[in-house]
């Protein structure tokens, strides 16, 4: 708990938090900012990294561009690497090597260009640009209408290759069906489809059994929660139920700042023992978080059933909170917008964990500060 207190102050790396985030002008030294929305305008000269429920960059960044968000713009000219994560990604402009996104639905725009490798995991991926290196993508859907200098390896069972796609390597489709190749489009290598291999019924036993194990791991988690950290778990349920898009930003900036700092500490080396305690309160965080969102939903599921005439005892309230925790696991499996409700239910709770042990870590403080010399006149 104390590692979530030091390193929770805003996500660890953000270097200010506003609800409209605009920067302009040129920018020196790397950049780490969060809010609602964030806009980044004109050069930054270093690595840029934001997170907000939207982030944009319409400019240069001659490092690396670090972004998450419900929706991710990335635009302009981008020196390094992109990495971006979120419910919409759009990517508009020249990345000067890799490329590694995830997310609901992906983007690359027509004259988008990538001067390296690119991956790319989602629901909806449609790439118009250009990818000198090898493209590596998996989703539900996967048009690709553009270039692509070396390899191009897709798992999905919709594979779409327009008719101004130019494919200079090998084509490999792991899929339940062949590719559909436009009239036009031209594959200068090997075209490959590998047919997944079916799941017999032991196998869905055993994902069965997976299932119900975790949602008993999470309820016990959930129980541990309550029973150790009392207060905490009180205040970030609060935290949570007043403020949702508050907690949900906060929780951005927590979730995908502490991997980065842990990375960011252990290319130090000597800051190696930090960014394992780092890693360690990130883990922490993620659980707590999907912890404090399904005592959330118990409450409220208590309150529409007007079960309130009395305080909960604690099997009551772990009832309830069973029942939520199989709520969000079956809404997890829905189609297009399972991996929303996951997602937003992590990102909800270790905001408000984060910013309740914020919270608590300032009250802590200030009661062990010594009294002033107003309280002690009378010594003299």
């Amino acid at each position: 708990m104390a590692a979530l207190v030091l390193c929770l102050p805003l996500a660890a790396l953000a270097q200010e938090y506003r609800e409209l985030n605009v920067k302009k002008g040129r920018l020196d030294g790397d950049q780490y900012l969060a809010g609602a929305t964030v806009d980044v305008h004109g050069s930054v000269e270093g690595d840029l990294t934001m997170a907000g429920l939207q982030a944009g960059l319409d400019g240069t960044v001659s490092g690396d561009v670090n972004a998450a968000g419900f929706l991710v713009h990335v635009g302009g000219v981008v020196g390094d690497d992109v990495r971006a994560v979120g419910g919409k990604v759009i990517v508009q402009g020249w990345v000067g090597d890799g490329l590694l996104v995830a997310g609901g639905e992906i983007s690359l725009t027509r004259g988008t260009r990538v001067g390296g490798n690119a991956i790319l995991g989602g629901r909806r991926i449609v790439d118009l640009g250009d990818v000198a290196g090898n493209l590596d993508a998996a989703g539900e859907y996967v048009e690709i209408d553009g270039d692509v200098t070396g390899v191009a390896r897709i798992r999905s069972d919709d594979v779409v290759i327009g008719p101004k796609a130019r494919l200079s390597g090998d084509l490999v489709v792991t899929g339940a069906r062949p590719p559909r190749i436009a009239d036009g489009a031209v594959v200068g290598g090997k075209v490959t489809v590998v047919a997944p291999t079916p799941r017999t019924l032991g196998a869905w036993a055993v994902a069965a059994a997976r299932a119900a194990l975790m949602q008993i791991g999470m309820l016990l988690l959930a129980w541990a929660w309550m029973a150790l950290a009392p207060a905490l778990a009180r205040d970030a349920v609060a935290m949570e139920w007043r403020s949702p898009w508050f907690a949900e930003t906060l929780g951005i900036a927590a979730v995908f700042g502490l991997p980065l700092a842990s990375v960011l500490l252990a290319l130090t080396v000597v800051g190696i023992p930090v960014a394992i305690g780092t890693g360690s309160a990130w883990v922490l965080l993620v659980l707590a978080g999907y912890s404090s969102t399904a005592l959330c939903l118990g409450g409220w599921l208590r309150r529409r059933a007007r079960r309130l005439e009395k305080p909960p005892r604690l099997g009551e309230r772990l009832l309830w909170t069973l029942s939520a925790l199989l709520l969000l696991r079956l809404a997890a499996e829905l189609p297009w917008v399972g991996w929303v409700v996951t997602v937003g239910a992590v990102l909800a709770g270790a905001g408000a964990v984060a910013r309740a042990a914020q919270l608590a870590h300032a009250r802590g403080r200030v009661r062990r500060e010594p009294p002033g010399p107003a309280s002690v006149g009378g010594m003299g």
